[in-house]
């Protein structure tokens, strides 16, 4: 995440353990610090402004990026479950308010997520009731 003035002021890296129709559906907090390096050189080199998601593979025991997407990607929560409230801290800086952030790449590692679909069942009376009340 990097400021609209292209401060940057957090990094998070999460392995994708688990994909499904393109969404992550378990996933892993990781830190590499051949990974944050490789961020934080692609985030100045763009310059990057806002949430940017990359996605890298390792090869030669060197990140190469396959994406770079102007948004947050379908695993971010994972990133704010492990202290990475970047939302928050963007939001306060552009309103010039004072935010503590910590270090870039500093995280909870080691933090899995995982997400399920639940299943709900209506009868047709359900329904009507429904269709009903929303008059």
């Amino acid at each position: 995440m990097c400021t609209m003035g292209g401060e940057l002021i957090s990094i998070v890296s999460r392995k994708r353990l688990e994909v499904r129709s393109g969404e992550v559906t378990k996933g892993i907090t990781v830190c590499d610090p051949r990974i944050l390096d490789a961020c934080v050189r692609v985030a100045r080199e763009l310059p990057a402004r806002g949430p940017v998601t990359v996605q890298c593979i390792m090869k030669d025991d060197e990140p190469h990026f396959t994406e770079i997407n102007a948004r947050f990607g379908g695993g971010a929560p994972l990133g704010f479950a492990a202290g990475v409230d970047s939302p928050k801290w963007f939001l306060a800086k552009e309103s010039g308010l004072d935010v503590s952030i910590p270090p870039v790449g500093e995280y909870k590692e080691g933090l899995f997520m995982t997400r399920c679909d639940r299943s709900f069942f209506l009868e047709q009376s359900d329904i009507d009731k429904i269709r009903s009340s929303a008059l």
